[in-house]
């Protein structure tokens, strides 16, 4: 269904843009004909200023394009205990010009970059001393960890203090906006901004084609979630938890629904962005469904603690001054607010749903796919277990066999690499 509805809104793009292009070039032959009335000159004049025009133009994207890096794409990488040497060498190609963009990212200046550097050359080195499938493994393994995960880590960072941002914004607009018909294009306006910038602070300079490539699959996840049932679900909590207030109970219902949607959204795009490895969507939302009640945490944090003093106004002129000036009442309202969400935390793996390929299904990730996706990629990666986060860890990918035929193995393996020489590695 979403490849459809793109086809169909490139289709309608294309159209639109050959209709304004003729109407555009027509305007300018009708001027062209005005100007070569008044005198020849005047209009080869202007024919020759719109081509020049015209002309810098081209070079002025043609030089945009030429200045954003080609689009990374991890080559396949099985487990390492499976996979080739000419598997693994690839991958570790791919590292290198992994690290290159990070060595250039404006975000990591100094040190970041120095490791990043270090890491390239240190790859290079290993490359150029004829390895074998062991030191290839453990040389995936110590860039991975050491190098790009911390990297990785500080980029995050970034991101979150991003997304967080873009969150407060979104439900301040969304509560106090006088106008309720314009939420939507603030909303969406506001996360497709924030997902631009999310994707400057990990790729520095992505191509117009990435870009559209990460908001299709940010699109795609974020779809997964019935944010209608949500916010229906937190209205109801409030109305049970808070003191009535008015209409501003369902103002700040829809300002935590639209801050749900807006921290899933940039939570995805980290997601996104950070994959070195390569997207998984399916592994995606069902690591959502597991984080759903954590991001409902984190924008009732940021409710209570950023956005409650922005609502005194509204809630005090929906009550009468006596209740206002009741001891604790702001304390009850916020309480409440709180006792809300968590109630809809509870309950929200039920409101979760993922897509299959090419349709919606309901779901709710339960336990059992989630250890068996931590496992698979806990197989992969070491480090802390998978629960719904980027950072893994490499597992063992060896033992260090010992007997006669990992010693033939090894010696095979040295023969045959030092023998064959650089025609083996080109």
């Amino acid at each position: 269904m979403l490849k459809q509805l793109w086809n169909l809104l490139v289709r309608v793009t294309v159209v639109a843009g050959v209709l304004l292009g003729f109407v555009f070039l027509a305007e300018c032959f009708r001027l062209f004909v005005l100007f070569y009335r008044i005198h020849p000159a005047a209009g080869f004049t202007f024919a020759g200023i719109l081509l020049v025009g015209i002309l810098a133009l081209l070079i002025y994207f043609w030089r945009g394009l030429r200045a954003c890096p080609r689009v990374l794409t991890p080559p396949p990488m099985p487990e390492l205990s499976a996979a080739s040497h000419a598997e693994m060498r690839r991958y570790c190609k791919y590292l290198a010009e992994y690290l290159g963009r990070l060595a250039e990212n404006p975000n990591l200046e100094g040190a970041p970059a120095a490791a990043a550097s270090d890491g390239i050359a240190y790859i290079q080195d290993v490359l150029g001393a004829h390895p074998l499938n062991d030191d290839l493994a453990r040389t995936i393994a110590k860039i991975e960890q050491e190098v790009v995960h911390p990297l990785l880590a500080q980029l995050d960072e970034k991101a979150s203090h991003e997304v967080r941002r873009s969150v407060r914004d979104v439900m301040l607009a969304v509560t106090l906006s006088p106008y309720p018909s314009a939420d939507v294009f603030i909303v969406l306006y506001r996360n497709f901004t924030m997902a631009l910038r999310v994707m400057r602070i990990y790729r520095s300079r992505p191509t117009p084609r990435e870009e559209w490539t990460i908001l299709r699959d940010i699109l795609a996840v974020v779809a997964t979630v019935n944010f209608l049932n949500i916010s229906r679900r937190l209205i109801e909590s409030l109305f049970s938890q808070v003191p009535f207030i008015g209409r501003v109970i369902d103002d700040i219902g829809q300002g935590l629904g639209a801050g749900l949607l807006t921290s899933v959204a940039g939570h995805t795009a980290m997601d996104r962005c950070a994959a070195f490895r390569g997207w998984n969507r399916e592994e995606e939302v069902r690591s959502l469904g597991t984080r759903m009640s954590n991001f409902l945490v984190d924008v009732k944090d940021l409710f209570t603690k950023d956005l409650m003093p922005e609502l005194k106004g509204p809630i005090r002129s929906a009550v009468s001054p006596d209740e206002a000036n009741q001891p604790g009442f702001w304390d009850t309202i916020t309480r409440g607010v709180a006792s809300a969400v968590d109630m809809t935390a509870r309950t929200v793996d039920f409101l979760v749903v993922k897509p299959a390929t090419a349709g919606v299904q309901t779901v709710a990730a339960g336990v059992q796919s989630v250890a068996g996706a931590s496992a698979r990629i806990g197989r992969t990666m070491t480090g802390t277990p998978s629960n719904g986060t980027r950072k893994h860890r490499h597992s063992r990918h060896h033992r260090s066999g010992r007997g006669l035929v990992p010693m033939l193995s090894r010696i095979g393996q040295l023969v045959k690499y030092t023998l064959l020489g650089s025609r083996f590695y080109k």
